[in-house]
């Protein structure tokens, strides 16, 4: 048989069988799949979460970031919604505060859950912040939650 048809046969294989590239065991809790671009497997997460509310000093520090860990999702779940329509909150770091969360994607003044999954991944150490922009507001409150590769 040529080389070529058994590559073919073994492409064929792959392709109508998904645990020939999924993993075979299931996930637990605390893991995701990922993949480092070879080799899917299970990968151990760590969670991160901080509360805010509208006085607090902007941009608050949320979590230094070590590098190399990958930033698998981030959300900011609003309790207690702002009293000022004007108001804005952003999720990012120094170099680009709305780096996983923009403005325009919350809504500060609405109780509800603003999440991304960015799989960010940082050559050095980075602080994580919040930007709180109330406006007049005199309530709103939330927390912030960042699901990271350990």
């Amino acid at each position: 048989m040529s080389q070529r048809k058994i590559i073919a046969e073994q492409i064929d294989q792959t392709t109508l069988d998904p645990n020939a590239f999924l993993p075979i065991q299931t996930g637990n809790s605390g893991t995701v799949l990922g993949t480092n671009g070879v080799v899917v497997g299970w990968k151990k997460t760590g969670t991160f979460e901080l509360r805010f509310d509208f006085g607090d000093a902007t941009p608050k520090n949320i979590v230094l970031m070590l590098a190399d860990k990958i930033i698998r999702e981030t959300s900011i779940v609003i309790y207690t919604a702002f009293d000022d329509v004007t108001s804005t909150l952003s999720l990012g770091d120094i170099g680009n505060v709305s780096r996983f969360i923009a403005t325009t994607d919350n809504l500060p003044y609405e109780i509800g859950t603003y999440s991304t999954t960015p799989g960010t991944k940082y050559a050095v150490d980075t602080m994580i912040t919040l930007t709180i922009v109330p406006g007049v507001s005199t309530v709103g409150s939330g927390l912030v939650t960042i699901i990271y590769e350990i």
